[in-house]
């Protein structure tokens, strides 16, 4: 049995429209609404595994091996936590969600 709508009830479409990232919209006129990565989750933790990496060379006696891995693990820890860095612009007609990554 097939449903039917009331004639009450309006139905919403939802238009996608696919924008170049460098075209059509103006940011400047947009409201930037961003927090300070400082005091997020993930801006502590990479500022933090930023010094304990700092301390860790500072102490060891194997230097070129200890800059080798934590580098390595300081570029997947910054890729990862912050590709959820995102920031918004928004006014009447458009939300961009972008990323500092």
């Amino acid at each position: 049995m097939p449903r039917h709508s009331s004639p009450n009830q309006t139905k919403h479409k939802i238009r996608i429209l696919k924008v170049h990232p460098f075209g059509l919209m103006d940011l400047n006129k947009m409201t930037k609404y961003s927090d300070n990565h400082f005091r997020s989750f993930n801006g502590i933790l990479i500022y933090g595994w930023l010094l304990f990496s700092v301390y860790i060379v500072s102490i060891s006696s194997n230097l070129r091996a200890i800059i080798f891995v934590l580098t390595l693990m300081f570029g997947f820890i910054y890729g990862f936590l912050g590709l959820q860095l995102h920031y918004f612009y928004l006014d009447k007609n458009h939300l961009v969600v972008k990323n500092h990554v």
